[in-house]
């Protein structure tokens, strides 16, 4: 059984009992589960080999380990596992999508690598979220748009404004359509500005 998930090693035991048993139902659960080892390496801020628990993903090496540090990626944490392909997460599918199903459960021997980034693009106006994003190739304003939660009601009308270096300076200009990220990119969402005069209510009417 060793190297078996529970549901494989239940699938196993059960036609077994099938097989040489009439009419055996079987169940198997876990009295305890060993602790792992393993190692956090890259751009975290405290790198170096953690002892977890058996149930432990890839979320809870990171925290172990300090989180990732400034310039490292969340779109490219690679986990290393003896005898199987390297597997790259994305971090954004939990934290901006919460999609959980590439969050892997680790085992002895594994070892997480933090890559390195400076793709990284602020945006600010008129959005849910306003940061700075890390982008991979291809993709586009409408991107970081989404990553920041959407357009807020007040700026739905308002085009996109693109600051970009080129020539040596700095420009900006509307986005008709989605354009790819460059590295030092700046986005901006324009917004109406707030009016406290619309608080005020005419106390004749009300």
């Amino acid at each position: 059984l060793a190297g078996l998930s529970l549901a494989t090693a239940n699938d196993l035991i059960s036609q077994l009992a099938i097989d040489n048993f009439i009419e055996t139902e079987v169940f198997v659960t876990i009295e305890k589960i060993r602790d792992i080892e393993v190692l956090v390496t890259g751009h975290v801020n405290s790198p170096g080999i953690y002892i977890l628990n058996g149930y432990s993903n890839v979320l809870h090496a990171l925290i172990m380990a300090g989180g990732i540090s400034e310039f490292g990626s969340f779109r490219n944490v690679i986990v290393k596992r003896p005898g199987l392909p390297d597997k790259s997460i994305d971090l954004y599918d939990f934290f901006i999508f919460a999609d959980t199903l590439s969050n892997i459960s680790l085992r002895s021997g594994y070892s997480i690598f933090v890559d390195s980034t400076t793709n990284l693009v602020p945006i600010r106006g008129g959005v849910a979220r306003e940061a700075i994003y890390e982008f991979k190739d291809k993709e586009t304003s409408a991107d970081l748009i989404k990553f920041a939660g959407g357009k807020t009601l007040n700026s739905f009308s308002k085009k996109p404004i693109l600051s970009r270096f080129s020539d040596g300076k700095l420009n900006s200009y509307e986005l008709n359509d989605p354009i790819e990220l460059n590295k030092n990119d700046r986005l901006f969402i324009p917004f109406n500005e707030f009016d406290p005069d619309n608080l005020i209510i005419d106390s004749e009417n009300y």
